[in-house]
């Protein structure tokens, strides 16, 4: 919630093919460059380990390649396309997971 409302305060969308008007690099974006992806897959990964279900493993593993191969790396080409060196600083200084 809190990188949700760090996003509301600068103007940036949340839909990931919208584009963005700021790097944020403040709050969790210190620690990862995309706690929103980390928090649902903790959300997935905690609902997989209460329901203790190994069919359960689906959901999050499926999340996280699905984002880590496809949005990310759109996500990541189009912040570098629209705000250049200072994107690539920020990428460089953070961790794209944790």
């Amino acid at each position: 919630m809190w990188a949700w409302w760090l996003f509301r305060q600068c103007g940036n969308p949340i839909c990931p093919t919208e584009a963005a008007h700021e790097v944020i690099s403040a709050g969790p974006y210190r620690l990862s460059r995309n706690p929103m992806y980390l928090g649902i897959l903790a959300i997935l990964a905690g609902a997989t380990l209460t329901m203790g279900s190994i069919p359960g493993l689906i959901a999050p593993v499926g999340f996280f390649l699905l984002i880590n191969n496809i949005f990310i790396p759109y996500e990541e080409h189009s912040m570098r396309k629209l705000f250049g060196q200072n994107y690539e600083q920020y990428e460089a200084s953070v961790r794209k997971w944790l």
